[in-house]
């Protein structure tokens, strides 16, 4: 036998502590997700090579939350932020367990910020989104969306091809 009973019971341990849901940082009704929120950016890889340093990670996600201030407003009329399904070619890209919406946006090497008429390129940050809704004077939630929580899931690359496919890109 490798593994002493020990051994086995300490590794399930850290192995649940490890995959437990968290609650999201000041929900007052304790929900959880079962991701946890990424504390900072990290360096990627794409599949095509591509590295995005933290710097450029952390520029697209600050574009990302400026423009999804606005993005369900009636007047706001650009492409991005875009619901984004979590599929191509009928499998996951990001793998996250989330059931909340994704969205899209674009990211480009030099930080610089996508607006209407810019080509997106290929690359996209991922957010997931939390609405937070309006309570009823009984405390209960309607259907009013009063804000909304982000978090930042991952990248990916679109690699094009007839399926009009992404890929995710991973820690480099």
């Amino acid at each position: 036998m490798y593994f002493d009973i020990k051994s086995i019971f300490l590794l399930g341990l850290v192995a649940a502590a490890t995959a437990s849901p968290v609650a999201y940082p000041g929900d007052e009704d304790g929900s959880v997700s079962l991701h946890a929120r990424m504390a900072k950016p990290q360096k990627v890889k794409c599949p095509d090579g591509t590295v995005f340093e933290v710097e450029e990670v952390t520029a697209g996600n600050g574009h990302f939350r400026e423009a999804a201030k606005k993005a369900f407003e009636p007047s706001y009329k650009l492409k991005y932020p875009d619901y984004f399904g979590n599929k191509s070619g009928g499998k996951q890209v990001i793998p996250t367990a989330s059931q909340n919406d994704l969205y899209e946006w674009p990211i480009f090497k030099d930080k610089s910020n996508w607006t209407n008429g810019k080509q997106p390129g290929k690359y996209r940050t991922v957010h997931s989104e939390k609405p937070v809704y309006e309570k009823d004077k009984n405390g209960h939630p309607t259907n009013k969306i009063v804000s909304r929580n982000w978090t930042f899931v991952g990248i990916m690359q679109h690699v094009g091809g007839p399926s009009n496919a992404y890929e995710v890109c991973n820690a480099a």
